[in-house]
């Protein structure tokens, strides 16, 4: 019978030990579930922070396309303004030149007249 009672000390001695062993087992994984836990709330954390940092990106880039585009707009705007200032210059310059053109026709003719009116004169006197 002491043997027997010895058999029996010894499974459950046994029997003690595995469930110690289970409970070791069931703390690792328990502790190895808590690190995955804390792994992913981390994993949340800096996706949600690339995804902020993404959008605030888009935003900016978007508000830099409409900035370029309104400097664009403006250059345009610039260009199409110095192009009718230079043609209203040029039209001014031809003016300009028709003008004294016809003034200078004018003189040459004056000068023609005075030059026949006292070279007549000249001619008379010489006579």
């Amino acid at each position: 019978m002491e043997s027997r009672v010895k058999k029996v000390e010894l499974k459950i001695k046994t029997i003690e030990e595995a469930i110690l062993l289970l409970s070791q087992q069931t703390l690792i994984h328990s502790n190895w579930f808590d690190e995955i836990r804390e792994a992913q709330a981390n994993t949340d954390v800096k996706i949600a922070a690339l995804v902020d940092a993404q959008i605030r990106n888009e935003d900016e880039a978007k508000a830099s396309r409409t900035n370029t585009d309104a400097k664009i707009a403006a250059l345009v705007d610039a260009q199409i303004r110095n192009e009718d200032e230079l043609k209203e210059h040029r039209k001014e310059m031809k003016e300009l030149r028709n003008d004294f053109t016809k003034y200078m026709i004018k003189l040459e003719k004056r000068i023609e007249l005075l030059e026949k009116k006292n070279g007549d004169g000249k001619n008379g006197k010489n006579k």
